[in-house]
């Protein structure tokens, strides 16, 4: 029925999803923590870190990896 509630063009317009960098890293695109820090520094550092390597922003990248800061190489 024209006029009934929830149909016609009353709906909210699909929100426009934010576009994924094609380049994005991840921590595991990287052997080594030395890799990927570099590649982190590269990129921004601690002040711009486009590929969220560094979670808890300390400024040291995939601490999950061989040769991180306190883990064995």
């Amino acid at each position: 029925m024209p006029g009934s509630p929830g149909k016609g063009s009353t709906s909210k317009p699909e929100p426009t999803p934010t576009p994924k960098r094609k380049d994005t890293r991840n921590c595991s695109d990287f052997d080594t923590w030395a890799e990927a820090q570099a590649f982190f520094e590269s990129e921004g550092g601690p002040s711009s870190d486009p590929h969220r390597l560094d979670g808890d922003g300390d400024g040291t990248a995939c601490q999950s990896l061989p040769g991180a800061p306190g883990k064995p190489a």
